[in-house]
């Protein structure tokens, strides 16, 4: 379990007591020991959601989790993740995915930000790549998909645009077919944040996967 206790020339000075403990010590131990200096050096995520005000909100319909299931084929889920490494300011990747329910089929975009042009580009350029029709958006209630824009937009292509309950964690179901619950906290963990100058616009590029 330690490779370093038995080495001929160990990297680290082990006094002979210590190497016995070391040698004794439980897998269960070593992982209770180190507890809170670990917790103390976990990066937390940032809630990147900002809510849409109530009187939009309240022209989107509320589609619960059951009743997107009762939809069948057709039904896609839109969310918008940010992956800023634990902190929210400068430049960072977002993430756009776009999954339907019942097949699973999903594809993800990389907008440049939350801004409805890039929203607006990636469903967009979705509509004529998507394998399954469109029948209904539904997404979370931040105010990148709850807005007048997107919902005339969803109009004039006979969409409907639906959305979950306020404060309530939105049901997605992942490529393997899994259901999940996002925390609708950003991916802080093995995101790298990036510091540079943002480089020219380009269209977005899609990345597609089905089960």
């Amino acid at each position: 379990m330690a490779p370093f206790l038995i080495a001929r020339k160990p990297k680290f000075a082990v006094s002979d007591a210590v190497r016995l403990k070391l040698g004794k010590i439980s897998a269960a131990t070593i992982d209770r020991l180190p507890r809170k200096e670990k917790a103390r050096r976990r990066v937390k995520g940032t809630s990147g959601t900002k809510p849409a005000k109530g009187h939009i909100k309240s022209l989107v319909p509320v589609m619960s989790h059951f009743e997107c299931a009762q939809q069948g084929a057709g039904l896609w889920q839109i969310d918008l993740v940010q992956h800023d490494g634990g902190c929210p300011s400068g430049e960072f990747c977002f993430t756009l995915t776009i999954t339907e329910v019942k097949y699973c089929w999903t594809i993800h975009y990389p907008p440049k930000n939350k801004a409805f042009r890039w929203v607006y580009a990636a469903l967009a350029h979705a509509l004529t790549v998507l394998p399954l029709p469109v029948r209904v958006f539904h997404s979370d209630n931040g105010s990148e998909f709850i807005n007048h824009a997107l919902q005339l937009w969803c109009q004039q292509q006979g969409i409907k645009l639906a959305r979950s309950r306020s404060n309530r964690k939105m049901t997605t179901v992942s490529s393997s077919g899994k259901i999940m619950r996002p925390s609708g906290k950003s991916s802080a963990t093995g995101a790298s944040r990036t510091r540079k100058a943002s480089p020219p616009c380009k269209p977005c590029i899609p990345h597609m996967t089905a089960c």
